[in-house]
């Protein structure tokens, strides 16, 4: 906590033999404030001036001068700014004089950005990002005054040229944003020259990841060899459960009155899922110890799990589906084009997804539930049809 102290700078002694009268302020660490009002060493004790003929105007000065420093510093640690400051800085504001700004580097931006509390995924982004923007140019030295749009244009330039995909450069570029808006809201850089404003992140559109219905019942029905048969069976059981995503499905502790009740990991919004006769038959399957499922249990972490998982189903296209690719969002993607093609309501589609409110109408709406195990068990029995 910041303190302010009235004292005599003995240091400093005038020809008329008196010496300066100065704020004495901790931060961090001390510095001191000139007054511009000066006292015989005789004249001063414990922080107020004696013998003096103008001793009240000017201790009343000096009382004035104390209160509006504190003033000052507890408005600052009021929003938060305090903590933030230098010494020179402060010193700065209680001068009444522009506060000097450093110019900040990448790197400077990037630690600070770093201390908030970020998604593994998105860390990972941001790693990804600063290697690449590494390679481009001298980050060592890169400032983020140098962050135009003209730089942000030939970045990525050079990461088309390397041939990375417009998702992958827009996800890299949107944690460069995110760096540069944490710098402004830390006050390290101003918005004058702010580069997103007229730059526009690249971005394609998604390639439909679903399958026929005729290639899903090859995958469940396909003969598979034991460690095979496991990763079409988590496939399945993604499907089952309206295209849960695998973070989930891993982490899921138990079944509460036949149902499943999680927080999605990647929105927080709370889930509840009818868990259908043919899930519950894969569950007990796979039953765990310490979670719902024993998936997780076999792994050292959830992203060893993914990549063995994702190599599995990489096999199983070449064996069941003609060398087409395969992944977990598949069972997503199919379970909505089915269910949009029974004619299921887009509204529980995007609900039995988790995907957020879009609009101010639908924050008030009590969705029924029974909408989506109905709409869940609608899918399940078209894919049970015509066998």
């Amino acid at each position: 906590m910041a303190t302010v102290k009235i004292q005599l700078d003995k240091s400093r002694q005038k020809k008329n033999e008196t010496y300066p009268i100065v704020l004495r302020v901790n931060h961090k660490g001390q510095f001191r404030v000139s007054l511009n009002t000066s006292v015989r060493e005789d004249q001063f004790e414990n922080g107020q001036i004696t013998n003096h003929p103008q001793r009240t105007q000017l201790n009343n000065f000096l009382n004035r001068s104390v209160q509006d420093v504190l003033n000052l510093i507890f408005d600052l640690r009021l929003v938060n700014r305090l903590d933030s400051l230098s010494n020179a800085d402060l010193k700065a504001l209680i001068e009444n004089k522009p506060i000097e700004k450093k110019e900040v580097t990448f790197k400077e931006a990037c630690e600070k950005y770093s201390t908030r509390s970020i998604s593994s995924s998105s860390a990972e982004q941001l790693l990804c990002a600063c290697v690449n923007l590494g390679r481009f140019c001298d980050v060592d030295n890169l400032y983020m005054k140098d962050i135009n749009l003209a730089f942000l244009k030939d970045f990525d330039i050079y990461m088309s040229k390397k041939g990375l995909a417009p998702n992958t450069r827009g996800t890299y570029l949107s944690r460069l944003k995110s760096i540069y808006n944490d710098a402004i809201d830390r006050e390290l850089i101003g918005l004058e020259r702010y580069p997103f404003r007229r730059f526009k992140l690249p971005k394609a559109e998604t390639r439909k990841r679903s399958l026929n219905i005729e290639d899903l019942r090859k995958i469940r029905d396909g003969d598979l060899r034991k460690a095979l048969g496991k990763a079409r069976d988590i496939f399945m059981l993604t499907f089952y459960l309206m295209g849960i995503n695998m973070i989930d499905l891993a982490n899921l502790k138990k079944i509460e009155n036949g149902r499943l009740e999680f927080a999605r990991s990647k929105t927080g919004k709370r889930f509840s899922m009818l868990v259908q006769p043919e899930a519950m038959e894969i569950i007990n399957k796979y039953r765990g110890e310490n979670y719902l499922l024993d998936i997780l249990e076999h792994y050292k972490n959830f992203k060893t799990l993914s990549q063995a998982i994702y190599h599995s189903l990489g096999v199983i296209s070449g064996e069941l589906l003609d060398g087409s690719i395969l992944t977990a969002y598949y069972s997503r993607h199919t379970w909505a084009t089915i269910a949009a093609s029974l004619d299921v309501p887009k509204e529980t589609i995007a609900a039995a997804l988790g995907h957020s409110t879009k609009t101010v109408t639908d924050i008030y709406i009590n969705f029924d539930i029974k909408k989506v195990d109905e709409a869940n068990r609608k899918v399940i029995d078209y894919l049970n049809s015509n066998m």
